[in-house]
């Protein structure tokens, strides 16, 4: 978390399959979450709030059953919530 990092976020990161803590918030990050990182099954926090992402959440996401922690907000999404959401214990 505020680190200054800007960009994307790499379609590489879905390569890092032991990482359980993903934390960029306050950052400079922009565009979608790739679909590669629905692939962190082992995910659990994930904090990209306060940054510039965009596009919608993947119904992917309920790929990540381990995810306990999940901050997006003050980012730029659109679309719903989706149910798959609801499939996280």
């Amino acid at each position: 978390s505020d680190n200054l990092f800007g960009g994307t976020l790499p379609k590489t990161i879905g390569n890092l399959t032991s990482l359980a803590e993903f934390s960029a918030s306050r950052n400079d990050l922009f565009g979608p979450i790739p679909d590669e990182f629905y692939e962190l099954e082992n995910l659990t926090s994930l904090k990209i709030q306060e940054n510039s992402l965009t596009g919608t959440i993947s119904t992917l996401i309920g790929r990540l059953h381990s995810l306990g922690w999940f901050g997006i907000g003050g980012n730029f999404f659109t679309g719903t919530i989706p149910t798959e959401l609801a499939e996280i214990e």
